[in-house]
C-alpha cells in the first residue's frame, strides 16, 4: 500500500509525532525536508554524535577591519563591531566526490555578537574565495534553521549546518 492510500483510507497524517532520525547526514537544504504542509519545520535540530564534522578553533586577531589568521589577513563583514572575539578553522571538503568540483578547504570563522558574550555567529567561505566579508552569518541550526550552501560544479551543492559552538572546548 502506498503512503497516500494509507493516509486516505485511515486518516493518519503523522501530525504531532516527533521522529528521531539517526543517520550519517542529510541534505538540510533540500526543499522536501524544510516545512510540513502546515508550515512547521520538518527538521528541528542536528546533533553530531560522531564528532566527524567537528572543527578545532584557533584564535584570530582583529586589526583595522581585518582578521589576522596566522599571517593571512581577511576582511570582516561590513558592520561588524570591533572588540569581538574571533576564532577560525578550515573545513576540509576532501570527503566530497571528485565530481563536486572545487574541494579546497573553506575558511570558517566564529564570533560573538556582543563583547564578552559566547561565540554564536559563524561565517563560512561558501564561494571558495578565501574571504568571509561577502558571506551571510549563520547561527546554530537549532536557533535559526539556517544552512550555508557550498556550490560545486554544475548543479552540485553541499549544505552545511552548524550543530554547536563551544567557547570552552574551542570547536564548532
Amino acid at each position: 500500500m502506498l503512503v497516500s492510500h494509507l493516509r486516505v483510507n485511515s486518516g493518519a497524517s503523522g501530525r504531532g509525532q516527533l521522529v528521531a532520525v539517526i543517520d550519517s547526514g542529510i541534505d538540510a537544504g533540500h526543499p522536501d525536508l524544510l516545512k510540513t504542509d502546515q508550515g512547521y519545520d520538518k527538521v528541528v535540530d542536528f546533533i553530531d554524535l560522531s564528532d566527524e564534522g567537528r572543527l578545532g578553533l584557533n584564535t584570530a586577531v582583529q586589526e583595522n577591519g581585518r582578521l589576522n589568521l596566522g599571517g593571512l589577513k581577511v576582511e570582516v563583514p561590513a558592520g561588524t563591531a570591533s572588540g569581538l572575539i574571533w576564532k577560525y578553522a578550515y573545513l576540509s571538503l576532501d570527503f566530497l566526490p571528485a565530481e563536486f568540483g572545487n574541494r579546497t578547504s573553506r575558511l570558517v570563522a566564529a564570533r560573538n555578537s556582543r563583547a564578552g558574550g559566547p561565540l554564536d555567529t559563524v561565517y563560512i567561505d561558501t564561494d571558495g574565495d578565501g574571504e568571509i566579508k561577502d558571506e551571510a552569518p549563520v547561527k546554530t541550526f537549532a536557533s535559526g534553521h539556517q544552512t550555508a550552501r557550498i556550490q560545486g560544479s554544475g548543479n552540485r551543492q553541499f549544505d552545511v549546518v552548524v550543530c554547536s559552538i563551544s567557547d570552552k572546548d574551542n570547536y564548532i
